[in-house]
């Protein structure tokens, strides 16, 4: 059947969501739709640009709290724009998936 919340967006992306909401880790949603972690966070990234995405989708991929506001706050200080510096003054705990999860989560409600 077709994924719940499908309408408007493109098939590849509503099986990501569908994939995401069902998987208890990101890289079980990888594979599960067969791609890179990289290209599920891209998918996620796609649908919340077109709306799409709740953070109710997703959270339960997100690292635990104190990780989280970490990582946020290593965005508030360094910006948004660009992974790396947060990515080394966070001294590569996270990985870059994980710093894209986490600000997506800051984007969405």
């Amino acid at each position: 059947g077709k994924a719940k919340g499908a309408k408007g967006m493109p098939g590849r992306l509503a099986e990501t969501l569908q994939a995401v909401r069902d998987a208890d880790t990101l890289k079980d949603a990888a594979k599960a739709r067969g791609l890179t972690v990289n290209t599920v966070v891209k998918h996620l990234e796609d649908l919340h640009a077109l709306g799409k995405l709740d953070r109710s989708d997703f959270a339960h991929l997100l690292p635990p709290e104190d990780a989280r506001e970490e990582i946020q706050d290593a965005f508030a200080a360094l910006g948004g724009e660009r992974l790396s510096p947060v990515f080394n003054a966070l001294d590569g705990r996270y990985d870059f998936e994980v710093l894209r999860l986490v600000r997506l989560a800051g984007a969405t409600l």
